[in-house]
């Protein structure tokens, strides 16, 4: 799983769940957290963090397509 601040970010960009994760392309969810870290909002969850990388960003999205081809198997 992913640690608090990781998923804040993702749910400040509207991606609320595994499924959601599992299909979304890496560049472009990256990008939405690039633009959210820049908001008021997107600085609070990020505190004194740095921002996931677009690998970072790719893993994550491997990480839940396994998990939902384990659960659907």
């Amino acid at each position: 799983g992913l640690c608090g601040y990781k998923t804040q970010l993702l749910v400040g960009v509207e991606c609320r769940n595994a499924k959601q994760l599992a299909t979304s392309e890496a560049a472009e969810l990256y990008g939405k957290l690039e633009k959210y870290s820049n908001t008021s909002a997107g600085k609070r969850t990020l505190r004194s963090s740095t921002l996931p990388t677009q690998q970072d960003v790719a893993e994550w999205i491997a990480d839940a397509q396994q998990a939902d081809r384990r659960k659907s198997a």
